[in-house]
């Protein structure tokens, strides 16, 4: 779990990053990951929105996925 937390903002910053970039397939990748991780360690909530982020990447649904971004910065604060 230590090592989830660690490398949690990387991983967002990565997001961000590609969603300004519309790169979709890194989003989609990123999202796809974070999902599978989050729900390993019982990280639930950060587990859906990285699942809605994944469906919303594939879409290319920019406002969307902005938004479902923040959810999961907030949701870790």
């Amino acid at each position: 779990m230590n090592e989830f937390l660690y490398s949690l903002p990387e991983r967002l910053a990565k997001i961000e990053s590609a969603i300004r970039q519309d790169d979709w397939e890194a989003v989609t990748a990123i999202a796809h990951n974070l999902k599978g991780v989050a729900a390993n360690i019982g990280a639930v909530q950060i587990s859906m929105y990285a699942s809605i982020l994944d469906e919303q990447s594939k879409y290319k649904l920019e406002k969307q996925a902005g938004l479902t971004y923040n959810n999961i910065k907030t949701s870790i604060e």
